[in-house]
């Protein structure tokens, strides 16, 4: 006798979303569904109640999740797995897969990350979940492996994304809503879908949480991430090209690497220190970013990028890089986690300075106002790539709770970027203000070894950043 599963289905909070839940059901439904909407719409969910009513009706069948990210495939997996009975199932988190045994049915879990793990064998539904971040390579391999047998209702793909740029997902939503308005002229279905919906969409956002983000973030972004446009310019940042001055030069050859504008001896500066872990063999970087600030625009003047020292070490480093301008003014440094202990260390060296502890509200605030100087050119960047591309892969992202998380895209890094804008956040303040400037060589007398030690650095004439800018020197003349 066979068995029944039965299976209690989320209730979708608007049509749209009932529209992505159904994306499977008709077997002479659209094969291919693209939803462009606003972040927090319910798309994830939507998609994995998709999947949860199509799997225990279709025997012999695979099933896939593609996301660009681990984190994103997981989100999925555990959305599934709460949905389906568990008695009728069996969940393997350590290969993301998901059966139902008993009709050999099952889905896997892959992101973008992992390009190989794409088979070539026959799958009968893709969920792309935010589709427009996965390489269009990949969505080309995931459209070969479908089945498209149209009797069976199978070879579906559903594609959900928040917009981003004008890129290969931008493309295949115009050609599905270009498909929909032919098949309604030749009064038949249309075998692609277009659908798309605001944020506001989602009954459970609240209205006041969409009007805090229209009145925090730039308007490019609002209209991106929350209106689901389609915007040509889809990075954080925007109009970066038009700030870059001088030649092109990278600064990820070597462990430590420094630069320095020529004029940098002549100018006051503000300094931004994003730190990393002391001594860890990760591949995060300590980085030192100053801004000229006394000029109109304002003007980066100089960065040193450290690796593997310990935090004594890396505020030594600090010492030397601010006695490399006429004047340093004053510090901003990350005292988020380690940045505590490092905030008690800097009274000791005499440098002017203030920690920051970022929060979702505190980066946010200072990331936006990173953006706004970058779009105006109100800041001059030098035209280094390592820097370029921390900028490109800065993504913006909502928690579950409407606040907006700035970070780099997974697996990529953003120390330039959080010390250049802390760097901005100083620069902007001060900038063509009168500020009574604190002297470095005001310092207590009663000084304790370790302030003695910092005493030391501030004497020493070597130039130990000499080596590490012949290394840049020798790289952009490749």
């Amino acid at each position: 006798m066979d068995q029944k599963i039965q299976i209690d289905l989320p209730t979708p909070h608007s049509k749209i979303q009932k529209m992505i839940m159904e994306s499977f059901i008709d077997p002479g439904g659209p094969i291919e569904v693209y939803v462009a909407c606003g972040t927090k719409l319910g798309k994830t969910l939507g998609c994995s109640v998709a999947l949860a009513a199509a799997m225990p009706t279709s025997p012999a069948t695979n099933w896939r999740w593609l996301a660009p990210y681990y984190s994103q495939s997981v989100i999925g997996y555990d959305n599934l797995k709460a949905i389906l009975p568990g008695a009728f199932t069996r969940a393997r988190r350590s290969s993301m897969e998901i059966e139902i045994p008993s009709i050999r049915t099952s889905c896997k879990f892959i992101h973008g990350q992992n390009p190989e793990l794409i088979e070539g064998h026959q799958i009968h539904g893709w969920v792309l979940d935010e589709a427009a971040k996965i390489k269009e390579e990949i969505y080309y391999s995931c459209r070969t492996t479908v089945t498209r047998t149209r009797s069976s209702g199978m070879g579906r793909m559903l594609v959900p994304s928040t917009p981003l740029g004008r890129n290969w997902f931008y493309k295949n939503c115009m050609e599905a809503r270009d498909e929909m308005q032919l098949a309604k002229l030749n009064n038949r279905k249309p075998r692609s879908l277009f659908l798309t919906a605001p944020t506001s969409e989602n009954p459970f956002i609240a209205p006041s949480v969409i009007e805090a983000a229209r009145l925090r973030l730039p308007d490019r972004l609002f209209r991106q991430y929350y209106l689901a446009e389609f915007l040509e310019e889809s990075s954080v940042f925007t109009g970066v090209t038009e700030c870059l001055f001088g030649i092109e030069f990278s600064m990820s050859s070597g462990k430590h690497s420094a630069w320095f504008d020529r004029a940098a001896e002549k100018c006051s500066v503000v300094i931004g220190a994003d730190w990393a872990r002391g001594k860890t063999t990760s591949a995060d970087s300590t980085v030192f970013t100053a801004i000229n600030y006394e000029c109109s625009p304002c003007r980066v003047v100089g960065i040193l990028k450290l690796r593997g020292l310990n935090y004594t070490d890396q505020i030594a480093h600090l010492v030397r890089f601010s006695r490399k301008f006429k004047d340093c003014f004053r510090v901003m440094h990350d005292k988020t986690g380690v940045g505590v202990a490092i905030d008690d260390q800097m009274e000791l060296t005499g440098l002017v300075y203030e920690g920051k502890t970022f929060t979702l509200q505190s980066k946010s605030e200072m990331v936006c106002g990173l953006i706004t100087a970058i779009e105006q050119q109100r800041l001059e960047i030098p035209h280094c790539a390592d820097l370029i591309e921390e900028l490109d892969a800065f993504e913006m992202d909502v928690t579950p709770q409407g606040h907006m998380k700035f970070a780099a895209a997974q697996g990529n890094h953003d120390d330039m970027v959080c010390s250049l804008m802390l760097a901005w956040t100083l620069a902007r303040r001060y900038a063509d203000t009168d500020v009574e400037f604190r002297s470095l060589d005001d310092i207590k007398a009663n000084k304790t070894p370790i302030a003695s030690y910092y005493d030391d650095v501030l004497s020493d004439e070597d130039d130990l950043y000499g080596d590490w800018i012949e290394t840049i020197n020798a790289v952009r003349t490749k």
